[in-house]
């Protein structure tokens, strides 16, 4: 974060507490559900902290595919989205993409 800039910005560093290399590696879907539940109390720690969005750090495509589901329950309970690198990345790509036709 320090490197990036964002140091300022940082209100705190939290455990989601979800073990995807288990799933990745033993090829297990997860139950978003599951992990939502297991991932709310560094939610609520972040945001009591005064966290305005939640950055997933991790970078994978199953991550990816659960930030929807942890952004919904993170809007109706505290009005704070979830991102996530690949998200984020592909967002910017899109628009600079857009833009330099």
């Amino acid at each position: 974060i320090e490197d990036y800039g964002l140091a300022g910005n940082l209100a705190s560093i939290e455990n989601l507490d979800v073990d995807i290399f288990y799933h990745l590696g033993n090829n297990v879907p997860p139950d978003f559900d599951e992990w939502t539940k297991k991932a709310m109390p560094g939610v609520k720690s972040g945001v009591e902290k005064g966290a305005k969005v939640i950055l997933i750090g991790c970078g994978s495509a199953l991550i990816a595919k659960f930030a929807p589901k942890l952004n919904e329950v993170t809007m109706n309970e505290y009005n704070v989205p979830v991102l996530t690198p690949l998200d984020t990345l592909i967002e910017v790509t899109r628009k600079l993409v857009k833009e330099r036709g």
